[in-house]
């Protein structure tokens, strides 16, 4: 994902201007501009990318065992189906 700030556009009042900054730590965030001598970009969004990421790499995690589990037991017929064919 490429950092940076996309274009955005004004509110309906004309008081603050909305953005999309893109974090690689979060995603697309949006922020809020709001003009004048204090001027000031706050963030309005802030995605949850790292934290979904985090959910799915513990979930990966959580998993491998039963996929390693699956994968040996696979295996182990392919083995049994080897035998059979070649007692024959």
């Amino acid at each position: 994902m490429q950092s940076g700030t996309r274009l955005g556009d004004w509110s309906p009042d004309g008081r603050r201007f909305a953005f999309s900054v893109v974090s690689p730590d979060s995603g697309n965030d949006i922020w809020l501009l709001e003009p004048g001598e204090n001027a000031s970009a706050k963030p309005f969004v802030k995605s949850a990318l790292k934290a979904t990421r985090d959910i799915a790499e513990k979930t990966v995690d959580a998993a491998k065992p039963a996929v390693s589990k699956a994968a040996d037991a696979t295996a182990e017929a392919a083995r049994k189906v080897k035998e059979k064919t070649r007692s024959r």
